[in-house]
């Protein structure tokens, strides 16, 4: 081996190590306090037990579970993701998107208030880096809505067109003449 690999190895045990204690610090502020497995045997099954502690992720939830705040950021991210059917939209873009609306998101980072807010999202699916899109559910859910509208609209189209033409029936034997002073 070369000093040169010898040396980038070291360099690459270090910043593992440096990894190990982020990791391991991450964990006890949630509350996982056996996260201390020696170097010499942190290998991939000693590590798994060492850190099964993790707590559980919070639970997604549908809109009806949110704060009339949460509610309206969501639903209006969810509009500007299911608009867009060019893949993920990215948060910051979804930010931009939302306040154009005049919906405020509330915190300093408003990224990553937004982020907190979609990630307990039952619609929302989270892309990592890549943005978010709309969950199946939620793309099902649309469909639904918009085939009971299109039936809504068809109903009520149909039946102002019997409604019309019901009206006609009455005077269609009338010329332009009588239909005229009736009118009058």
């Amino acid at each position: 081996m070369t000093p040169d690999i010898i040396a980038q190895m070291k360099a690459e045990q270090a910043d593992l190590r440096r990894k190990l204690e982020a990791i391991q610090a991450v964990l006890a502020a949630y509350g996982v306090t056996d996260t201390a497995a020696p170097a010499t045997t942190a290998r991939t099954g000693a590590l798994l037990a060492t850190t099964s502690k993790v707590p559980p992720l919070r639970e997604r939830v549908p809109l009806s579970r949110f704060s009339e705040y949460g509610a309206q950021v969501v639903n209006a991210a969810l509009h500007v993701v299911q608009a867009r059917s060019s893949g993920p939209v990215l948060t910051r873009d979804l930010v931009a998107e939302i306040e154009k609306m005049g919906i405020e998101i509330r915190g300093n980072d408003k990224v990553n208030a937004l982020s907190a807010l979609l990630a307990r999202s039952a619609d929302l699916v989270s892309h990592g880096r890549r943005g978010w899109t709309a969950s199946e559910d939620a793309d099902a859910r649309l469909d639904a809505l918009l085939g009971e509208l299109k039936a809504q609209h068809q109903r009520v189209t149909a039946s102002r067109e019997q409604d019309s033409s019901s009206e006609e029936e009455p005077n269609a034997d009338l010329n332009d003449e009588e239909a005229a002073n009736i009118f009058r």
